[in-house]
């Protein structure tokens, strides 16, 4: 089956009120904050986390294989991407459960148009196949935090049974 794209905000998920703009993001990464800060129950990995480098020869088959996987498209030039690296690699060291991915958008220009990837750095988290978060934007720490905890708790079952009901309203299969 397609992967199909699933807003959190349809399981009335809602994204952190106030939402900072990508330049607080970079702000907050030049004055060295780790996400892990004001997460007291955070725990970090000691080993180095392999971020996988995406392409459409394997990213199939790496959604397919992880229940949950969180992407980066970015590319070398962007610089609010740079300046999210460092928290999406610190953010990776603390889910021994979620694939980080990162998708050079310059050389998978098939993989971004695929995704319809306007603007960059763009993250996306699929969990069981479907994308719960899509948004545009270098997000702070802690939103990302955030987003990783809140699409963990998501009801797949429910959400597949949404998928499931549209599907077979769109093929008249009711």
């Amino acid at each position: 089956a397609p992967m199909m794209p699933w807003k959190m905000h349809e399981a009335n998920w809602k994204p952190p009120p106030g939402r900072p703009p990508a330049l607080r993001a970079a702000a907050i990464l030049a004055r060295g904050e780790s996400p892990g800060e004001n997460r007291p129950n955070a725990t970090r990995r000691d080993k180095d986390v392999e971020i996988i480098e995406l392409t459409k020869e394997n990213f199939e088959q790496v959604v397919n294989d992880h229940d949950m996987v969180v992407v980066d498209f970015w590319a070398p030039w962007c610089a609010p991407c740079r300046a999210f690296a460092p928290t999406f690699e610190a953010e990776s060291r603390l889910h021994d459960d979620v694939v980080f991915g990162k998708v050079n958008t310059e050389e998978q220009q098939e993989l971004a148009a695929a995704f319809s990837i306007r603007s960059i750095p763009t993250l996306m988290f699929f969990r069981e196949r479907v994308i719960l978060y899509a948004e545009a934007g270098a997000v702070p720490p802690a939103m990302l935090a955030e987003v990783v905890k809140q699409a963990k708790l998501v009801e797949m079952a429910e959400v597949h049974r949404e998928i499931a009901a549209q599907q077979s309203g769109e093929s008249g299969n009711a």
